[in-house]
């Protein structure tokens, strides 16, 4: 079966975290990606890979998010934090149009 590339954002956060679980705890076949700022976050060592992004508050933060999903194949990433949804969903055309679900 081929597996499915999903990545999490803000993969120390506690919504991050439960997210990742879930996906680890679920049966479905799916290579996890791990983003964080923060380096030390937990989350990131239950994904399979770990990326180091910039915080969401830096600039052409969501273009170096889509760029990263471009590079490694990534066809769904789900936010980590609340103020993220909200960030994502205001440019959730942009995602689109690269063919990445959120």
């Amino acid at each position: 079966m081929k597996k499915i590339k999903i990545a999490i954002s803000c993969a120390g956060s506690g919504i991050g975290q439960s997210i990742i679980d879930s996906c680890n705890l679920s049966d479905l076949p799916l290579i996890t990606f791990g983003l964080d700022n923060n380096p030390l976050a937990y989350g990131l060592y239950d994904c399979n890979h770990i990326i180091i992004t910039p915080k969401i508050d830096s600039k052409n933060y969501i273009e170096k998010i889509i760029d990263i999903c471009l590079r490694k194949d990534i066809k769904i990433i789900i936010p980590g934090i609340d103020d993220e949804v909200l960030l994502f969903s205001r440019n959730l055309k942009k995602f689109n149009q690269k063919g990445i679900k959120v």
